[in-house]
């Protein structure tokens, strides 16, 4: 873990022992235990390394569960087990994306995904996000295509369009303009 990783993963602790701090002497099951988890959880917060300015009343007792089975350093935040993979795909889906890209390594991922709905092999319901597709197929190692695809055909659905204008100076007047595709000498002359 990086130093500034490390700072962070300390301050998270220190947050939410700070938030826990008044709980500690309080007696489990007690009435005044229940409120003060209840107000602590309508309250806002500024939480480091986090946009979210609220922490649910469940999220507090596993903090002090997490604090009394393991003191301070279990307070720390743990890395997501499962980062970097997808979480809801299921195996079968996953297997059927990566075949797909592996035998057509220049499709894009929108390709990709049409062309397993269009196979008939994904489960009924079955939705597909194009940022999950994207992680899934760069986790393994097909996230990019080869150069040489890429630049044998412009996938894109709009293409690049100049104006070549010429212009008067002293009267603002545009004598003849036209369109072109590209900024080279042959596409000035037919506008000079």
């Amino acid at each position: 873990m990086s130093e500034s990783n490390s700072d962070l993963a300390r301050e998270v602790a220190l947050f939410r022992f700070s938030v826990l701090a008044e709980l500690l002497h309080l007696p489990p099951g007690s009435p005044e235990r229940a409120a003060a988890f209840r107000a602590k959880a309508r309250r806002d917060y500024e939480i480091p390394g986090s946009h979210r300015r609220r922490v649910a009343e469940q999220t507090l007792r596993d903090w002090l569960r997490l604090y009394n089975e393991g003191g301070f350093d279990a307070l720390h935040p743990k890395p997501r087990s499962d980062r970097g993979r997808p979480r809801r795909t299921p195996p079968a889906v996953a297997a059927l994306l990566t075949e797909l890209k592996e035998r057509h390594l220049e499709w894009s991922v929108r390709t990709v995904m049409r062309q397993a709905q269009a196979s008939g092999h994904l489960p009924p319901g079955t939705r597909l996000a194009a940022a999950t597709v994207y992680r899934l197929l760069k986790h393994a190692g097909l996230g990019n295509r080869s150069p040489e695809s890429v630049a044998a055909k412009d996938r894109r659905r709009r293409r690049k369009t100049y104006l070549i204008a010429l212009l008067d100076d002293a009267t603002r007047v545009v004598p003849h303009a036209a369109f072109a595709f590209a900024e080279t000498a042959a596409t000035f002359l037919p506008v000079l």
